[in-house]
């Protein structure tokens, strides 16, 4: 749509430019039909110069949205590594099974060397 808009606005100028100067009254002098041509072509040459920078601001701003979703999905892939991080570390944590915590063996140490100890006192026969 916004094409044609900007090929019809064309058409119209150049028609109107064309009328002006075949179709002059005799009192007119050539210079004033020149300066019409040139506020037209310059009027022309605006125009273009604002479509285009429309079209290349919508451009930058759908380039940024592009990024924004991105970004996201970076962020969404980093979270998911450091998911798959801490899957691993469970997993493997889950293959030592034999592994014993030294904590719990120097708890029951402890209540070995007790025992004994109550045992040589005579307090537990």
């Amino acid at each position: 749509m916004k094409d044609y808009l900007g090929k019809i606005s064309t058409i119209f100028a150049v028609f109107t430019v064309i009328i002006t100067l075949y179709f002059q009254p005799e009192k007119e002098t050539n210079l004033e039909s020149i300066l019409f041509f040139g506020i037209i072509i310059v009027v022309i040459l605006f125009y273009f110069i604002y479509i285009y920078s429309k079209d290349k601001l919508n451009e930058i701003d759908k380039n940024t949205e592009k990024i924004v979703k991105l970004e996201d999905k970076v962020n969404y892939m980093k979270q998911i590594y450091e998911l798959d991080k801490r899957v691993s570390l469970l997993e493997k944590q889950k293959k030592r099974k034999a592994h014993i915590d030294p904590r719990i063996v120097f708890i029951i140490v402890l209540a070995i060397l007790l025992y004994l100890y109550l045992k040589s006192l005579g307090v537990i026969s």
